[in-house]
């Protein structure tokens, strides 16, 4: 099996899963290992559009760049790393406000709804905030 990473934060966030899903699996139970998958695919949306911005504005400062003009691409970079910053804030507030309607509309039966809570609550901490501005800087 051959696999090809882009960078080494893509061989390691590799090297990282594997072992985090066998554990998950084996010691924690197949209850938050669902849970947990079944809100992923809603964390990494609301760091997709992190990438969608870090994408659109690297295009925006390249043509800036281009044009031999450095201090409009500065504004450009510093305006989407304010909406960046800003939309990752209001949106992780939006989940953890909402957090319970999301697992139902996905899915989560009563067992299972505790376990994504609380999954949804730990990405919208402080700290995972950041999952919007890092896209973001990835992408730009």
């Amino acid at each position: 099996m051959f696999c090809h990473f882009t960078d080494f934060d893509d061989c390691m966030r590799f090297l990282v899963i594997v072992p985090w899903t066998a554990f998950c699996i084996n010691f924690v139970g197949k209850t938050p290992f669902t849970a947990l998958n079944l809100m992923m695919p809603v964390i990494m949306a609301i760091g997709t559009l992190g990438f969608m911005i870090g994408t659109g504005g690297s295009a925006v400062a390249s043509i800036n760049l281009g044009e031999k003009n450095p201090e409009r691409t500065n504004q450009y970079f510093s305006f989407l790393l304010y909406v960046a910053a800003g939309a990752g804030i209001v949106l992780s507030f939006l989940g953890f406000l909402f957090v319970r309607s999301i697992s139902i509309f996905r899915g989560a039966d009563h067992e299972l709804l505790k376990d994504c809570i609380l999954n949804m609550d730990g990405f919208c901490s402080l700290g995972r905030r950041c999952l919007f501005c890092r896209m973001f800087f990835k992408a730009f």
